[in-house]
């Protein structure tokens, strides 16, 4: 039986699209062509103003400090689908031998949208969510375990919910053979396989007394007591 909480069924978010052209702009930055089908006829996007509809880029690409900006979107809901112009924007060295390996059929990102009806603004709203999994035992919001955690504070501010992470000492960096594993990682990409954060995680490197200081045209990964997992129901 097909679970309800399918990414079909999400009506913030679409599924990850994928590169069908990409072009080269210089060594940091190329603009391609991602698109995503199969959205859901309930996707909010269709029907909110424009600026509220984001292209998020994979978190693995992120963490590698690669950034994606969607500049263009052409919507054809009658086949479930958008074209969308992605500006890609390498910071750091790493980045920029991921953008280099990037090519048509990666998928690389989704759609978000930020439907300003759906924020999250009483703090009990999430704290209900803590102990609750769906009908394979998975939490629906995993913050520090299925049942939270003491380090997560949550506040309201200005109207909304802000969740506090506390953090470790030091920052992450990334061994040298990491360069080595990016042919492989997209592959992976291509095939749009899940879980491709846990292959990065592979080359990390924890640094508890480095300092964290971001530097010019570099990316800042830090150490957190918390692991976010898998937010089957979207709150923002």
């Amino acid at each position: 039986m097909e679970s309800y909480l399918t990414a079909h069924h999400y009506d913030l978010v679409t599924p990850d699209g994928f590169i069908t052209d990409i072009q080269s702009v210089n060594s940091t930055k190329s603009i391609a062509t991602v698109k995503i089908k199969r959205i859901s006829p309930a996707f909010v996007g269709y029907e909110i103003e424009p600026e509220l509809v984001y292209f998020n880029i994979k978190s693995t690409l992120a963490q590698l400090g690669l950034n994606g900006i969607g500049r263009e979107y052409q919507w054809d809901p009658k086949i479930s689908s958008v074209l969308v112009k992605v500006e890609l924007i390498a910071l750091g060295e790493l980045a920029k031998a991921m953008l280099a390996l990037l090519e048509p059929g990666a998928y690389i990102g989704k759609i978000f949208a930020a439907d300003e009806r759906r924020r999250v603004r009483d703090p009990d709203y999430l704290m209900r969510m803590f102990g609750r999994s769906d009908r394979k035992g998975r939490p629906l919001l995993s913050l520090g375990g299925l049942e939270g955690s003491g380090s997560l504070i949550l506040e309201k501010i200005a109207g909304r919910t802000v969740a506090f992470l506390s953090l470790l000492d030091g920052v992450i960096k990334y061994a040298t053979s990491i360069y080595g594993l990016l042919p492989t990682l997209a592959k992976a990409l291509a095939k749009n396989m899940s879980q491709t954060r846990q292959l990065i995680h592979l080359d990390h490197q924890p640094e508890p007394d480095a300092p964290r200081i971001i530097q010019n045209q570099e990316v800042l990964l830090v150490l957190r007591r918390l692991y976010i997992s898998e937010l089957f129901t979207p709150v923002w």
